[in-house]
């Protein structure tokens, strides 16, 4: 699992018991990381700098990093990675449009025309998938409520043609993958006091064909306010909002309907009105034969639920009064220590 505080992207290899530092950038703020779906290693951080972003790679999940692969004078919102002619191809949604690169080629970032008219004002987030046919979509999200925009041919540029949810303040997009399907959640921001729309899903054919159906809303239960995030685990969606926490949605019932966490389910409450502080991201995994594990993250550090989002306990403390924590294969170290390695090999016979 990966993290990001203003200071540094972590990792933890125990499933939130320790963490460690692995990226901690010279320039700017880290903002996010993207693992790449299908090679082993690959992810890349988005970094936020006084005057602009900046993309870094690691192969090696995280435990090195070179100089920064792309610099932009604008924000850079989002990225997800796509395989394209057979090297892996990283998308980012930035203030100035969507741009497109390969790691380690000596081309920059190229612009993807997705619409003209919209191109200019940039786009807040971008989602990938790929069929078991071969089929690659792209989606984005455009920014001051452009809609989202669905390429079913890699990505390329005069590709994307619109799929819905114009005039609605979309900021994130996530593909769930269950059973032989795979669908495309959108999230809605509200206003400051209304009870939000909670997500909408669109279906992405194998066939590359757009669903006739559009987007369909998953509103049903739903109190957070503007969902901030969204995490699958199989059929179950997780999502985090911006008053209520972590709530649930399991999308094989009869009528999925949100379940929000309890007050006292161990995430943090933010003032007197016992609102629970922003959930800003989320994540999840199936735990075969048990419950999902999910993975909170806000002002107050990360949450996690080893029961399916039903309580959680602080896993990011910095404190600790019966252990200190570490992750495999560490060993403590209080300052400069000598270590002699002894052979006692019979070196004879």
């Amino acid at each position: 699992w990966f993290a990001v505080t203003k200071t540094a992207g972590h990792r933890t290899l125990d499933d939130g018991d320790s963490w460690s530092a692995v990226m901690t950038p010279e320039d700017g703020e880290p903002r996010f990381v993207r693992r790449h779906p299908a090679r082993p290693g690959l992810m890349m951080l988005g970094v936020a700098r006084k005057s602009g972003s900046a993309v870094l790679v690691s192969d090696d999940l995280g435990e090195s990093w070179g100089d920064p692969v792309a610099t932009f004078n604008s924000d850079l919102f989002d990225a997800a990675w796509l395989e394209r002619d057979g090297a892996p191809m990283l998308l980012l949604a930035t203030a100035d449009g969507l741009r497109q690169f390969v790691p380690g080629s000596s081309a920059g970032p190229a612009p993807v025309i997705v619409d003209k008219a919209l191109d200019t004002k940039g786009f807040y987030a971008v989602a990938t998938s790929t069929s078991p046919s071969g089929v690659i979509a792209v989606a984005v999200a455009a920014r001051q409520d452009g809609g989202v925009y669905l390429s079913s041919q890699g990505g390329v540029s005069e590709t994307f043609a619109p799929v819905g949810l114009k005039n609605k303040d979309v900021r994130k997009l996530a593909v769930q993958a269950t059973g032989a399907r795979s669908f495309l959640w959108a999230t809605v921001g509200a206003e400051a006091g209304e009870q939000g729309e909670g997500a909408f899903r669109l279906e992405l054919r194998a066939s590359g064909a757009n669903d006739p159906d559009g987007f369909k809303p998953f509103n049903l239960g739903w109190q957070g306010g503007s969902c901030e995030a969204l995490a699958f685990a199989d059929a179950i969606v997780f999502a985090g909002s911006n008053r209520s926490g972590v709530l649930t949605l399991d999308t094989s019932a009869a009528t999925p309907t949100w379940s929000p966490v309890r007050l006292d389910a161990g995430l943090p409450i933010r003032d007197t009105e016992r609102l629970l502080e922003v959930v800003e991201a989320i994540a999840a995994a199936p735990v075969p034969g048990s419950a999902p594990i999910v993975l909170s993250g806000g002002v107050r550090g990360v949450h996690r639920s080893v029961d399916g989002g039903t309580t959680f306990t602080l896993a990011s403390a910095t404190s600790f009064g019966d252990r200190v924590p570490l992750p495999a294969r560490w060993l403590y170290c209080a300052g400069e220590h000598m270590i002699t390695v002894v052979d006692d090999l019979d070196r004879g016979g």
